[in-house]
C-alpha cells in the first residue's frame, strides 16, 4: 500500500422561497492527507467508488475488486475482499456504502437465469476477523435490470436502486428496494415513484438516512418517508430540461438536507459544465440553493456533480471533466454552510494528470473526505488507479505550496477574470521574489512581480486581457519556497 502524507407527495417544481447560488469565499487548493492504492498495484480502476465510515474506507476497482482500508495510528492497513459466486470481472465497477462494521456492495453486471446484467448486492458484516457475505436479490429479478446499480446503508436497512426494471409494458422504467434486516433475515419492499415511466431510470442513484430515502432518476429526484408500514413518496425534484442535464444521477441525503446532481447542465461559458441543487425542508416547504464550481473553464465542461457526498453542513462534490494544468484530470470540491453562504474549497491531488478521472467517485465521513481517481496510472500504464483522502482538522497550504510557514499566496481575484487580475501574498523575510503566470501547458505567459522585497504583505496586478480563455496557474518563488494558485480566464 502507498500511503503519503501532506502535512404525502409535495411537487417541487416550483418552491416558495427558492434562491440562487450562494457561494461564499474559495480556496483554491487543498492537497491529500493520505493517497490509498491497493498492495498489488494493477491496471483495475481502483477509486471507480469510494465509502467512508469514521477511520474505515471501502474502495472498489473497474474489474470488481473491493478493498477495505482501516486506520491502524498513522497506517492504513488493507484487506481485499472476494464475493463468493460473484464474477471476477465487472466492467461497471460495483458502488458501495459502509457504515461501523457494515458494508454494501452492488454488482449491476451479474448474471442470473434470465441472462445478463440482472445484478445482484451483498451486504458484508465484519465479525472481528473477517468479512461475511449475504446476497441480496429482488423477487421479480430479470435480465438487464442492473440490480445494485445504486446502494445506500443505514444500520439495519439498505436501498438498492435497479435503474433498468421494467414497467408493466416491459420497458425499462426502473426502481429501488429497500431491504430490513429483523436479526435472521432480510425482507425486502419495493419503491417506486408514482409518475415513472420509460426511460426514467429510476435508482440510477439512491441516498437512505433512517426513515428517509432519496431515489435519483434521469430527471427527477424523488423522497419516500416511512411511516412505520409503507414508504411513501412525499416529494418531486427536478429542474427545466431534467432529463437533458441527468438531473438526478447523483443524489445524497443528510437530515432534512438533500443533494441532487446534475452534471450535463450549460453554464455561461461552456456547456456541459455541470451543477448541484441543495435542498433544505423548512416549515414552508423545500427550498433550493444552486451551487456551480467558481473555476469553469470557457469551453470545456467540467460535468460538475457527477458526484455527490453530504454530511451536516458539508457537501462534496465530484466534477469529472474538471480540469487542471496537464489537461483534464477531473476535480472535487468541498462546500461548507458558513453564515449562510457556501464556501468552496477545490481538492487537489498532488500527482494530478490528464486523465486520472479524479473525482469519479467522493465520501464524506466526519472530518475526512475521499475521492476516488480511477485513471491514475502506475508502472503498467494508466488506469492503475488510486483514491485520495483529505482530513480538513488537518493544516494545509495553497496548492504547490512547499513551505507552508516560508510565505503565502492567495487566491486570484476576480475568478475567472477577464480584466484586471489583484494577487496578494506575504513573505516572511526580505529577499528576491517572483510572481509568474503560467498557462495549462507550463508556459510564462505574464510576469506580475520581480525583484527585491520587503517582508510582510504585498499586492500585485496584471491584466489578463490578452491571455486566451482558460485555466492558468499563478507561482510565487522567494528562498527556495514556492506557492501556486489556479485562476481561470473568460470573456
Amino acid at each position: 500500500m502507498l500511503v503519503r502524507y501532506a502535512l404525502a407527495a409535495a411537487l417541487a417544481l416550483s418552491l416558495p422561497g427558492t434562491v440562487s447560488a450562494q457561494t461564499g469565499s474559495t480556496e483554491s487548493g487543498r492537497e491529500e492527507t493520505v493517497q490509498l492504492s491497493p498492495t498489488t498495484v494493477e491496471r483495475n480502476g481502483f477509486g471507480h467508488n469510494v465509502a467512508l465510515s469514521d477511520d474505515r474506507a471501502v474502495v472498489s476497482a473497474r474489474n470488481g475488486a473491493l478493498h477495505i482500508f482501516d486506520r491502524s495510528g498513522e497506517t492504513w492497513e488493507e484487506t481485499r475482499v472476494e464475493l463468493p459466486g460473484a464474477p471476477s470481472v465487472n466492467f461497471f465497477g460495483r458502488p458501495v456504502a459502509v457504515e461501523g462494521d457494515r458494508a454494501l456492495v452492488g454488482n449491476p453486471g451479474e448474471s442470473c437465469d434470465a441472462g445478463g446484467n440482472c445484478g445482484a448486492a451483498y451486504v458484508l458484516d465484519y465479525d472481528g476477523a473477517s468479512w461475511n457475505a449475504t446476497r441480496l436479490l429482488p423477487t421479480d429479478q430479470n435480465w438487464d435490470n442492473h440490480f445494485g446499480q445504486s446502494v445506500a446503508l443505514s444500520g439495519d436497512r439498505v436501498l438498492i436502486g435497479a435503474r433498468g426494471e421494467r414497467c408493466g409494458d416491459g420497458t425499462e422504467c426502473g426502481a429501488a428496494y429497500v431491504f430490513d434486516f429483523d436479526g435472521s433475515t432480510w425482507q425486502g419492499t419495493k419503491v417506486v415513484p408514482i409518475d415513472r415511466g420509460v426511460d426514467f431510470r429510476v435508482g440510477h442513484a439512491v441516498a437512505l438516512e433512517g426513515d428517509r430515502a432519496v431515489v435519483g432518476s434521469g430527471q427527477s429526484a424523488y423522497v419516500f418517508d416511512f411511516d412505520g408500514e409503507d414508504w411513501l413518496e412525499a416529494t418531486r425534484f427536478t429542474v427545466a430540461d431534467a432529463s437533458g442535464v441527468q438531473f438526478g444521477y447523483a443524489v445524497a441525503l443528510s437530515g432534512s438536507r438533500v443533494l441532487v446532481g446534475a452534471d450535463r447542465e450549460d453554464c455561461d461559458v461552456s456547456l456541459w459544465c455541470g451543477a448541484v441543487y441543495v435542498y433544505d425542508h423548512s416549515d414552508t416547504g423545500w427550498i433550493e440553493t444552486k451551487l456551480e464550481a467558481s473555476d469553469m473553464v470557457p469551453d470545456w465542461g467540467g460535468r460538475f456533480g457527477y458526484s455527490v457526498a453530504l454530511e451536516g453542513d458539508r457537501a462534496l462534490v465530484g466534477a469529472l471533466s474538471g480540469q487542471c494544468s496537464t489537461g483534464t484530470c477531473g476535480a472535487a470540491y468541498a462546500y461548507d454552510l458558513e453564515g449562510g453562504l457556501w464556501r468552496e474549497t477545490r481538492l487537489v491531488a498532488s500527482d494530478e494528470k490528464h486523465g486520472d478521472r479524479f473525482g469519479r467517485s467522493v465520501a464524506l465521513s466526519g472530518s475526512c473526505a475521499l475521492v476516488g481517481a480511477y485513471g491514475v496510472g502506475c508502472a503498467q500504464g494508466n488506469g492503475c488507479g488510486a483514491a485520495y483522502l483529505y482530513d480538513f482538522t488537518q493544516e494545509v497550504t495553497a496548492f504547490g505550496a512547499t513551505s507552508p510557514e516560508a510565505l503565502s499566496l492567495l487566491a486570484p481575484m476576480p475568478n475567472p477574470a477577464s480584466g484586471a487580475v489583484t494577487l496578494n501574498y506575504t513573505l516572511p523575510a526580505p529577499g528576491e521574489a517572483s510572481l509568474v503566470i503560467y498557462d495549462a501547458l507550463g508556459r510564462e505567459v505574464a510576469v506580475a512581480a520581480l525583484g527585491l522585497h520587503t517582508a510582510g504583505a504585498h499586492t500585485a496586478q496584471f491584466d489578463a486581457r490578452s491571455l486566451t480563455p482558460g485555466v492558468y496557474m499563478a507561482r510565487l518563488a522567494s528562498g527556495g519556497a514556492t506557492s501556486v494558485q489556479r485562476f481561470t480566464v473568460s470573456r
